[in-house]
């Protein structure tokens, strides 16, 4: 797998994911900035710290501190972040290989 060409793939699959809080539709809200917009569009290992929230909490997540958002929310995006990919290799290229 080149992870870095994939990141984008990886990208399209966050989108399908309801926000992992509200259950509402979601976007990426990326853990490591990316950068401008430009950059979002390119491949990036960046990406894969990518998780889905709903517009509304995407936007806290930028305005509070990383501990605010854990406690007003009760969930740790970095475990998510974890949980989500290693989903993505067992659905994508886990399988692939059987």
């Amino acid at each position: 797998m080149d992870e870095k060409a994939d990141s984008l793939k990886y990208l399209d699959y966050i989108r399908k994911i309801p926000c992992i809080i509200t259950g509402q539709p979601a976007e990426p809200h990326h853990l490591r900035a990316i950068g401008s917009s430009g950059e979002r569009k390119k491949p990036s290992r960046r990406h894969y710290t990518a998780v889905p929230l709903s517009r509304d909490i995407h936007i806290a997540a930028h305005v509070l501190t990383s501990s605010k958002f854990k406690e007003r929310y009760s969930i740790n995006l970095w475990a998510e972040a974890h949980r989500l990919f290693t989903n993505y290799v067992l659905e994508y290229h886990i399988n692939e290989k059987l």
